[in-house]
């Protein structure tokens, strides 16, 4: 059985009052100034400040969140979505621009079913399948390739 990911919760705790607020659980952004949660199934976007900047609920319903990756300029992030969690069954590639928040669905498969990505040069993420392989796949031409690691 392929165990589902795990993102830490993140936590902000107010020093004038104590208060605490759930974040979500999620990444930080190459430049560490910008958090990228789900919360209650939305995409949400923080600045580490504290403020929200924006989010989106995933354009595909009835879908279990996945792992989330920023692109290295931190301008965009994209992740991936499944219909089950073991097996993922047919899982999806969104990305969404932190200038308009509108979440686009790129790609869509189930065989092999994507179980992680990473985000290692603009316009292409690295997807990794449920049996350990490597995809590379380009958000211009719509390729998805087989990958191996330099």
């Amino acid at each position: 059985a392929h165990s589902h990911y795990w993102l830490p919760p993140m936590l902000r705790i107010d020093l004038t009052d104590w208060s605490i607020t759930y974040l979500g659980a999620g990444v930080i952004s190459p430049n560490g100034f910008k958090l990228a949660t789900w919360l209650e199934g939305e995409l949400v976007i923080w600045d580490l400040n504290g403020q929200r900047i924006g989010g989106a609920p995933p354009p595909v319903d009835n879908v279990k969140p996945g792992p989330i990756a920023w692109a290295p300029d931190g301008k965009s992030i994209a992740y991936l979505l499944s219909q089950g969690n073991c097996p993922l069954g047919l899982t999806y590639i969104v990305r969404m621009h932190l200038s308009d928040f509108q979440p686009a669905l790129f790609f869509a498969s189930q065989d092999p079913s994507f179980a992680d990505l990473r985000w290692d040069m603009p316009n292409r993420v690295i997807l990794t399948d449920e049996s350990g392989s490597n995809w590379a796949y380009n958000f211009i031409t719509g390729d998805l390739a087989r990958y191996q690691s330099p």
